[in-house]
């Protein structure tokens, strides 16, 4: 194998390693691109899913179930699904490859200027001056042509290494956007998640026990009613004239009744002393005053007791 067809051979090979890990830097830039369009449209999610990351966008609207008010969020991070490694994966881009291209465009390089100059050695002839001479020449020749091969190789790790940085650059930064936009709309940590919660459980709490007192309330009033209804069958009746009236208003008819002869009966009683003063002699009618009108006045206080209890009990 001559040294030029050995520089051939691995200038292609180094091209088509190339051209392979370049292929995997196109998927990323088109990955780039997706996102960088999605994130330029006011629906988000919409505009997600029409990108390769629609099945991490489906997982991420999975954990989207906590109720708050009349949306629903999120307490995982959009960052935990959306990184770039998930991102890569789902758009089927080796990030390995990416990372190990640049040293084995650089590897290919050396490896084809060493395998020259072992060539070169190997074919290098001492036995008279003439063949030192031509031994010389061939080995500078070959040392060009290895040269050549590495410095091809080191110039296109270059090319490759910078788009490569720009690019996954230009990802990372689209990237943060979006979870950034997600957690805008939808992220809520667990500090208000669990105030959420106590919140909620508070409501319940109250709700349950608002119905509880609404339902006894109810049940009490009903009760009530029907109580009242029931002793209002049995005290009430009718006088003389026909008039329905309460056992209380009965009550107190009876005893203003029984008022009024207490009175006569204290004026007779009185009259009574008064002639008891003039047919006997002071001393006995001092005596029957002194038994008779305490008698009277324990009658006439106990029948204003009586009304005053009743009229109490009317009231309530």
């Amino acid at each position: 194998m001559t040294n030029n067809s050995l520089t051939y051979y691995f200038s292609g090979l180094i091209v088509a390693v190339f051209v392979l890990f370049f292929f995997q830097l196109v998927k990323l830039i088109f990955l780039y691109m997706s996102i960088a369009k999605a994130n330029k449209s006011e629906n988000i999610l919409e505009s997600t899913g029409k990108t390769p990351l629609k099945w991490i966008l489906a997982k991420y609207e999975n954990s989207i179930n906590i109720q708050v008010g009349n949306v629903k969020k999120t307490n995982v991070p959009a960052s935990e699904f959306f990184s770039e490694f998930s991102a890569c994966k789902a758009h089927n881009v080796n990030l390995r490859m990416l990372d190990a291209a640049s040293g084995t465009l650089v590897g290919l390089g050396l490896l084809g200027t060493f395998l020259g100059l072992t060539l070169g050695i190997e074919g290098f002839d001492s036995s008279n001056t003439e063949n030192i001479q031509n031994s010389i020449n061939n080995l500078l020749s070959g040392m060009g042509t290895a040269f050549y091969t590495s410095l091809f190789g080191m110039t296109l790790s270059i090319i490759f290494t910078f788009i490569d940085k720009v690019f996954r650059n230009k990802l990372s930064k689209q990237l943060f956007m979006l979870n950034e936009r997600l957690d805008e709309m939808y992220y809520i940590d667990d500090n208000n998640v669990n105030a959420l919660n106590q919140e909620r459980i508070a409501n319940l709490l109250f709700n349950n026990l608002k119905h509880e007192m609404e339902k006894q309330t109810s049940s009490m009033i009903v009760k009530t009613e029907e109580t009242a209804h029931r002793i209002q069958e049995k005290i009430v009746y009718t006088n003389n004239e026909g008039q329905v009236t309460t056992i209380g208003n009965a009550i107190r008819e009876i005893l203003s009744e029984n008022t009024e002869q207490t009175k006569a009966l204290k004026s007779f009683s009185t009259d009574l002393a008064i002639e008891l003063n003039n047919g006997f002699d002071e001393s006995l009618s001092r005596q029957m005053q002194q038994k008779i009108l305490p008698l009277m006045e324990n009658v006439d206080n106990t029948t204003k007791a009586i009304i005053e209890h009743i009229d109490k009990m009317a009231e309530v």
